[in-house]
């Protein structure tokens, strides 16, 4: 019963389908599971998780990611570090650090409030403005989103590259003179290039020269004079 009464709490909105209630009751499990997690952790109640491999498995993350933290908090540019370095939180700027700050305090005059008008109903009860967020929430899922924006943004752009380079190969600047007579050296053979031939026509070419094209100028002229 605790379960399903859990799941009701921390389902929000109206429900209009069934998709949209799977999809809610999946995230309410899905924080359950995870609060009940650290409290096996940290108050070493075994009956939510028996398993030190469940605990084992995710406390050495969880350590590290405290440390960075402490470390984030004493630092005079926090956006500097790198557990930023990628995804840089929307929050984090003056007044998301003031709210941050400000939070207990506003969260404690809140629970007065709600105490007196919802518990012991010594005032009027007001709804409006109780579930108000003084700071910007970030969900893993809008992490997840930003990750998978830039990966395929990256693919694009590797892809749109990959199609441009034969275009570029095409229009590659004429052959000199004085190219063209090193090169000639290669049409002294017919079948096959020596590697130490080919390594000394290199030397000679530059860099804008590689293996490939030399053996390119080679074949045309062979096929041509034949």
């Amino acid at each position: 019963m605790f379960s399903v009464h859990f799941i009701k709490q921390n389902i929000t909105g109206n429900i209009i389908d069934e998709a949209k209630l799977k999809a809610n009751i999946k995230a309410a499990q899905s924080k359950r599971d995870r609060t009940d997690l650290l409290l096996s952790e940290y108050l070493d109640n075994t009956s939510i998780s028996q398993s030190e491999r469940t605990i084992d498995s995710r406390r050495e993350v969880l350590w590290k990611l405290i440390e960075d933290l402490v470390i984030v908090f004493d630092m005079i540019d926090p956006l500097s570090y790198e557990i930023f370095k990628d995804l840089e939180p929307p929050e984090l700027h003056k007044e998301g650090y003031e709210g941050l700050v400000a939070c207990y305090k506003n969260g404690l005059e809140r629970m007065q409030v709600i105490y007196k008008q919802d518990v012991i109903k010594i005032e009027p009860q007001i709804a409006q403005g109780k579930r108000v967020l003084e700071i910007q929430r970030t969900r893993h899922k809008d992490y997840t989103e930003k990750k998978k924006t830039r990966r395929e943004a990256r693919r694009r752009q590797k892809h749109d590259k990959e199609i441009s380079q034969p275009e570029e190969s095409k229009k590659q600047r004429k052959i000199l003179l004085h190219e063209e007579q090193i090169l000639s050296r290669l049409l002294d053979y017919n079948d096959k290039i020596p590697t130490h031939v080919y390594n000394e026509i290199l030397q000679q070419l530059g860099t804008e020269w590689n293996k490939k094209r030399v053996y390119g100028w080679w074949n045309y002229r062979v096929n041509k004079n034949n």
